[in-house]
């Protein structure tokens, strides 16, 4: 059991971000729930904190994959065979966080019911897959997969489910960053093991270097994508800061 807690400590730190913005915008839909078919407010309370969650889950994800190595060999050197297990099931992570601005949409249209069996399902999907891979010899790692299956499955399903039963639709043009954002995390993180480790080495350096490099790419992304779409503007760190300046400068 202890390798799966150590699941679940990695879990509590990458839900801070999402479940503290839950907790501010969910009161405002709520308030807003009869004008939720509204464009600008699917815009303000649905599309955006989707693409906002989707452009900064990976600049937690990636610096989390390189020093969770160091952080257990270093603090727990018992538990060193859960590494691979917790790296892996860490890009699951993505899509349980993406989720979560979904949910105020859900309990605001009264589809509790119809959420709790999809998410029955999803642990069914789960089980299966992992009672799958324990029987092919893959152990851990292969639950791990499973895991991070399941809540691909848990974001797919809502979303599925909004879409027949509300008529939210989601375009391309609206969730680009969520589609475009994990296969981007997948391909750095890939790029960085392949062609820096080997030169960094497997230690702190090399986890240090590799992690502030790929969160300064992310930042640089994150940049990039508020200029190509409106609906993102003022994400940037640099929008953030301005905009506390401007306030400071108006008192």
């Amino acid at each position: 059991m202890g390798y799966y807690a150590l699941s679940t400590l990695a879990l509590s730190g990458m839900l801070t971000f999402p479940s503290a913005a839950r907790e501010v915008i969910e009161p405002r839909i709520m308030e807003e729930a009869h004008t939720l078919h509204d464009p600008s407010v699917l815009d303000r309370y649905l599309y955006r904190p989707l693409a906002i969650n989707a452009c900064y889950l990976p600049l937690m994800i990636a610096p989390l994959y390189f020093m969770v190595p160091l952080l257990i060999k270093w603090m727990l050197p018992l538990y060193t065979q859960g590494i691979i297990p917790l790296q892996i099931i860490l890009f699951g992570f993505y899509f349980l966080s993406v989720f979560y601005p979904l949910r105020g949409i859900i309990v605001a249209h009264r589809l509790q019911k119809d959420a709790a069996l999809l998410m029955v399902l999803c642990v069914l999907i789960n089980v299966g897959f992992s009672l799958i891979a324990l029987k092919a010899g893959f152990g851990i790692i292969g639950v791990s997969v499973a895991n991070s299956a399941g809540y691909a499955a848990l974001l797919f399903l809502m979303a599925s489910m909004l879409r027949w039963r509300q008529g939210i639709h989601f375009p391309l043009k609206k969730i680009w960053p969520v589609l475009a954002a994990f296969p981007l995390l997948c391909v750095g993180i890939w790029t960085s093991q392949t062609w820096l480790e080997p030169l960094l080495g497997d230690g702190f350096v090399g986890a240090v270097v590799q992690s502030a490099l790929l969160f300064g790419a992310g930042l640089a992304l994150v940049t990039l994508a508020e200029y190509k779409t409106a609906l993102l503007k003022g994400i940037s760190p640099l929008s953030i800061f301005r905009a506390i300046a401007r306030k400071r400068l108006k008192k």
